[in-house]
């Protein structure tokens, strides 16, 4: 959304914008997932885009860490290949002058050499790491978007707590940063939501 033209992030706000309702109304027309994030906060973005985006490189040669990793291990393999057959055959001259217990010292060095497939398997674990982490950011995502689609309740009763604008927005934040003070809020009787309220404040601003 954000490189769609008339698109454009708010750090401070921390939210997407848009220059006009006619390219927010297009632009939704054709990604239906995005309805409800005009101007609603999104604090976590710029960590998830840091875990999960490109890494910092743009364009064709950006790449996952993941995508690194097993870029460099083709590149290992590939090396190991190189002038594989005078390899071999060096070995073999020096195998017949080599002493027994020169010999199986080589075995094992050749065994050791076979680290290859536990590489391999490796990748193949991270991989599955880092599909199983994005299945569970999006459901984080998909839980903030639910999360933040309609609270104009709580905004209300905030502002009817008597609250300056400034106390306002703030509890707001503080109470829909975790989903068990939103909880809390609704669970709770307007007397001591007032409480509630103080008491998050009051964390706040002493750190």
């Amino acid at each position: 959304m954000i490189n769609t033209s008339g698109f454009a992030w708010n750090d401070v706000k921390k939210c997407v914008e848009v220059d006009s309702d006619d390219a927010w109304l297009s632009y939704v027309q054709k990604n239906k997932e995005a309805d409800g994030w005009r101007s609603k906060p999104f604090p976590l973005y710029d960590r998830f885009a840091y875990i999960f985006g490109k890494d910092r490189a743009t364009g064709n040669v950006a790449e996952t860490p993941a995508e690194m990793m097993e870029e460099q291990s083709h590149d290992q393999v590939g090396a190991s290949d190189i002038g594989g057959e005078n390899v071999v055959s060096s070995m073999n001259q020096q195998s017949q002058q080599s002493t027994p217990s020169e010999n199986s010292q080589r075995k094992r060095k050749r065994a050791m050499g076979n680290s290859s497939d536990g590489t391999e398997a490796i990748i193949s674990g991270l991989k599955e790491f880092y599909v199983e982490s994005g299945k569970r950011m999006q459901m984080v995502t998909e839980a903030l978007v639910q999360g933040t689609a309609n609270h104009t309740d709580i905004a209300n009763e905030l502002e009817a707590m008597g609250l300056s604008p400034m106390d306002q927005i703030d509890a707001l934040t503080l109470i829909l940063e975790k989903p068990q003070n939103v909880g809390v809020f609704r669970a709770i009787n307007s007397g001591l939501k007032k409480v509630f309220v103080q008491r998050l404040l009051s964390d706040k601003a002493s750190g």
